[in-house]
């Protein structure tokens, strides 16, 4: 029988996976590209949304963070929804 630690060591150490390669990289990117917007200003609270975010749709999530091309995806598609064109230097 699994026990709950066992469960919510994988549910956690999916989670720091997918911040590590799904948001960190992302936070980079857009950090580099438009500091002055709100996902660059506040990097706290951003990862703190991204990571409750995350925490809904895990099972995606590691999916994701599994290929390397989704993660591309994801990467490309989340700088271009959160920062407006205007927001960029």
């Amino acid at each position: 029988m699994l026990d709950w630690k066992v469960i919510l060591a994988i549910y956690l150490s999916g989670l720091f996976v997918a911040m590590w390669k799904l948001w960190l990289p992302t936070h980079r990117e857009i950090q580099r590209i438009a500091p002055r917007s709100l996902v660059g200003k506040f990097p706290f609270t951003m990862g703190m949304t991204i990571l409750f975010m995350f925490m809904f749709v895990w099972p995606v999530v590691v999916f994701i963070s599994m290929s390397d091309e989704l993660s591309e995806n994801f990467k490309e598609n989340f700088i271009e929804g959160a920062v407006k064109e205007d927001e960029r230097e």
